[in-house]
């Protein structure tokens, strides 16, 4: 206990004891210190570590489907160069891309549509938007649209 307590008046000897024992004694805490705060941190890191695991693989598949994605945009827009090509008789036409719309839509229907459409109007032209309507189930007005048909003739 002597280490621990000085004398009025010490000697130098002494002096350099004490210093030497608080000077343990502070190294001491603060290595306790530094490891609580490290074991402290451990899940985090580990969470850390899985959660760019996750990023990682994410963006792997991400891109995956992205070439994909390109392949089949590539090779649809082969396929519909050559319907309109054979739709057309043969005139000069280009594709520029083939990609879905915003509101999900395929982008084989999208495109069979505007291929349909430059077909029909003879100039180039581009499909804004589709919009699915409910089929209407009123009996009674198709069948008076089919009686009024019927007599046109």
């Amino acid at each position: 206990m002597e280490a621990l307590a000085i004398a009025l008046y010490p000697n130098l000897n002494e002096t350099i004891a004490f210093m030497m024992t608080g000077f343990v004694v502070v190294l001491g805490v603060l290595w306790t210190m530094s490891l609580a705060t490290s074991l402290m941190s451990l899940p985090f890191k580990l969470a850390e570590k899985r959660a760019a695991k996750k990023a990682a693989e994410a963006a792997a598949q991400s891109a995956s489907r992205q070439k994909q994605a390109d392949e089949k945009s590539a090779e649809l827009a082969g396929v519909i160069s050559s319907a309109v090509y054979a739709a057309m008789d043969g005139a000069p036409h280009r594709s520029v891309s083939v990609k879905p719309s915003s509101e999900g839509e395929p982008a084989e229907l999208v495109a069979v549509i505007a291929a349909a459409a430059a077909v029909a109007i003879g100039a180039p032209c581009r499909v804004c938007g589709i919009t699915r309507v409910a089929p209407d189930f009123n009996w009674a007005s198709s069948g008076r649209s089919a009686i009024f048909e019927s007599h046109k003739r």
